[in-house]
């Protein structure tokens, strides 16, 4: 009877114990966007951005598309996504030279149909964290590059994972 009664405490504190490990970390992981998206499209392709942010347009330097996250009050740098496109020229995601310059990497991942890099550099003086990502499609480097002031990178990165994965070429 006692063995009986070992089992089920031991049983009722392992459930317990599930529970409460389950609830952490689905309450601790996830973060809920409550504006609505945008979507911003080419001819060429479309991608979806947070409401709150603004959509700066094209640029220099090869530069697509360019959105930035609302200034806090700060002159701290504001987190920004940009989409950059240069021809191929016949060369695959391989043979793509990765940047260069004052880049520390902290991160790198090579997929089929993509590569990631992570580092951290200055861009005016500033410290700055970034998430890059390539791919190669329809004869064209398309370049997403998401970057953050190093404290406040984390917080963002799941607002700019959220845009990668919402960027298609057509």
């Amino acid at each position: 009877m006692a063995r009986t009664a070992s089992l089920i405490l031991a049983l009722s504190i392992g459930t317990l114990c599930h529970a409460q490990y389950t609830a952490t970390v689905k309450t601790s992981v996830e973060k809920v966007e409550t504006s609505a998206w945008k979507k911003w499209a080419t001819a060429d392709c479309t991608m979806n951005y947070p409401s709150g942010w603004t959509s700066e347009g094209a640029g220099a330097s090869e530069r697509a598309a360019c959105f930035q996250a609302a200034g806090d009050g700060t002159d701290a740098t504001r987190d920004k996504v940009e989409l950059f496109v240069r021809p191929a020229d016949g060369k695959t995601l391989a043979e793509i030279a990765p940047p260069t310059g004052n880049i520390t990497v902290t991160a790198s991942e090579s997929l089929k149909d993509r590569s990631m890099l992570e580092y951290t550099t200055e861009h005016n003086g500033r410290p700055l964290k970034v998430k890059q990502e390539t791919r190669v499609q329809n004869g064209r480097v398309w370049t997403l590059v998401y970057s953050a002031d190093p404290a406040r990178y984390d917080d963002g990165l799941y607002l700019a994972d959220a845009m990668m994965a919402s960027f298609t070429v057509r």
